[in-house]
């Protein structure tokens, strides 16, 4: 890199924090009572949890995944952890989740 270069490692890191705001989520699969569980938390939780100094650390160490709720993979994976029903009935609520 050359002496009088653009590069401003601050402004990088300030962008950064703008895109990694408080309502940032991350999600990650845990067994929960054997199961598993799509469990989701924003940044600002995190930061509560472990301090903002650790954060970035703490995400990376436990395998938490950049997550938005408005992905359709990401609301399948949400969805698949709550919608429960008889697997006989699975036809049934397919169609009436296709008429409504």
């Amino acid at each position: 890199m050359t002496k009088d270069s653009d590069f401003d490692p601050e402004a990088v890191i300030k962008q950064l924090d703008r895109y990694r705001g408080p309502n940032m989520k991350y999600a990650k699969i845990e067994k929960i009572d054997g199961r598993d569980q799509l469990v989701v938390v924003t940044r600002d939780e995190l930061i509560h949890l472990v301090g903002a100094e650790e954060v970035d650390q703490y995400i990376f160490d436990n395998g938490y995944k950049d997550h938005s709720d408005e992905t359709f993979n990401n609301y399948q994976e949400m969805t698949a952890q709550t919608a429960k029903y008889p697997p006989q009935m699975a036809l049934v609520y397919l169609s009436l989740g296709i008429a409504s």
